[in-house]
């Protein structure tokens, strides 16, 4: 049993003797210089120019009374009260 434990030990320390020389035995190649490829530098655009986007489908209804919408579409099929520590939250 002694020979077992010896072995193991042996070649446990073996291994990891190995595996920490890999990187000696096996240098990594350098990689490619980063300063080589010069990107333009220019200053980020400061100001918010924006496009406004016209609102499609129920985007409309945001902010809108819920009676309106309930005009429209009707009142809604089923309700869940959901089960939380929370007043009910209706979905």
């Amino acid at each position: 049993m002694k020979k077992r434990s010896l072995l193991f030990t042996g070649l446990f320390l073996i291994f990891l003797l190995a595996l920490y020389m890999q990187p000696i035995w096996f240098p990594q190649e350098p990689a490619e210089d980063e300063t080589t490829k010069q990107l333009p530098r220019t200053p980020p655009a400061t100001n918010l120019n924006y496009e406004t986007i016209e609102t499609e489908g129920f985007a409309h209804w945001i902010e809108k009374d819920l009676d309106a919408f309930e005009q429209d579409y009707g009142q809604p099929e089923e309700v869940w009260l959901l089960v939380s520590p929370l007043p009910s939250i209706v979905i």
